[in-house]
């Protein structure tokens, strides 16, 4: 009897044991994944918290670079008209224009030696001073694809600033920085349709230059390479030159309009890469903001420093509502009370002050 008595016990006890286990196991399976969700909405929020981070930089980021495009486009730097350097040697005078930046700041476009100067154009420019080719016929195709590049560049540079002029029209520089993305994005698009047309439109123009024989003449006798063979083709200037010319200019229009209507995708690739060219230049004029150098990557910082506060009182809403959102009413409060400390300054001791 007491065996069988001990034996239920142990049978009871080992039961026992066994459920609790179980209910360890299970219980620990609970945190488990209590713990597994809970990680990965964390994971989700931080990832969503970038991203809209990024967004907001970029917002920003973009609307600096319509700002500061919008400043130079009240200036009289750009290169557009040819007559002038850095098309030709001729130097034009430009005074500069101080126009309001952050408040009470003045930015200023200098018209020195780096701003005047113009990489798109300095080649051609040279080339021209030095006339590299010896013989008459290349001189002729050469002038005439630099001055269809000349006239694009020209065109571009004077349809942006154009449009750069109309955007700085707003007197908000808050408001350019909001809608000058868009602005710029509509700008570029237009120019961006009319370039093609005017690109061939160049092309047959352009046709004149094989026929400038004055302008030739001045050019070629410049050069010593040219001196003597120039001297014996203008003694038969109406026998030799005027056939040459005749004959490579209806090439030259013969080309375009093989090429444009079995091919037209390479006029838009040449006038996109142009455009983009020509837009991309205007970053790299230099300014002055109360007398200090600047260029457009550091008045881009000025400008996030300068909105810091709706920057960041901005990613703050966003981080509350999406603690919210994911996290609960707990992961609500939780950031509440650390973004309030934050604005208070008590974590500035860390670098954290970043509202201010």
């Amino acid at each position: 009897m007491d065996n069988k008595n001990t034996n239920n016990k142990n049978s009871k006890t080992k039961q026992n044991l066994d459920d609790f286990k179980e209910e360890i196991k299970k219980q620990g399976g609970e945190i488990g994944n209590t713990i597994l969700k809970f990680a990965r909405k964390t994971t989700m929020l931080l990832l969503i918290l970038f991203i809209v981070i990024c967004i907001i930089l970029y917002f920003y980021i973009s609307g600096g670079i319509s700002l500061y495009l919008s400043k130079l486009g009240d200036t009289s730097i750009l290169p557009t008209n040819k007559e002038f350097y850095p098309y030709t040697n001729v130097s034009q005078s430009v005074t500069p224009s101080s126009e309001n930046i952050f408040t009470n700041s003045k930015i200023t476009f200098p018209y020195d030696a780096y701003n005047s100067s113009n990489y798109l154009l300095n080649g051609t420019r040279k080339y021209k001073e030095t006339l590299q080719s010896s013989f008459y016929l290349i001189y002729l195709i050469m002038n005439y694809f630099i001055t269809i590049y000349e006239n694009m560049v020209q065109f571009n540079y004077a349809a942006i600033n154009l449009g750069l002029y109309v955007m700085h029209q707003i007197q908000s520089d808050t408001a350019i920085l909001l809608f000058g993305p868009t602005i710029l994005t509509i700008i570029t698009f237009i120019i961006g349709i009319i370039n093609p047309i005017y690109f061939i439109f160049n092309w047959f123009a352009s046709l004149s230059t094989f026929f400038e024989f004055e302008k030739n003449a001045t050019q070629l006798e410049s050069n010593t390479d040219f001196k003597g063979i120039w001297k014996s083709l203008n003694i038969i200037l109406h026998m030799w030159l005027v056939p040459i010319s005749i004959i490579t200019a209806l090439i030259m229009a013969s080309i375009m309009f093989v090429m444009f209507f079995l091919s037209t995708w390479w006029t838009f690739l040449v006038v996109s890469i142009i455009l983009w060219m020509v837009l991309f230049s205007c970053y790299f004029y230099a300014a002055s903001i109360n007398g200090v150098n600047v260029n457009m990557i550091t008045t881009i910082l000025g400008i996030l420093k300068y909105y810091k506060f709706s920057i960041m009182t901005l990613i703050s809403v966003i981080i509350l509502l999406l603690s919210f959102l994911n996290l609960g009413i707990m992961g609500f409060v939780t950031c509440s009370v650390i973004l309030f400390l934050t604005y208070l300054g008590v974590f500035n001791g860390l670098g954290l002050d970043m509202f201010e």
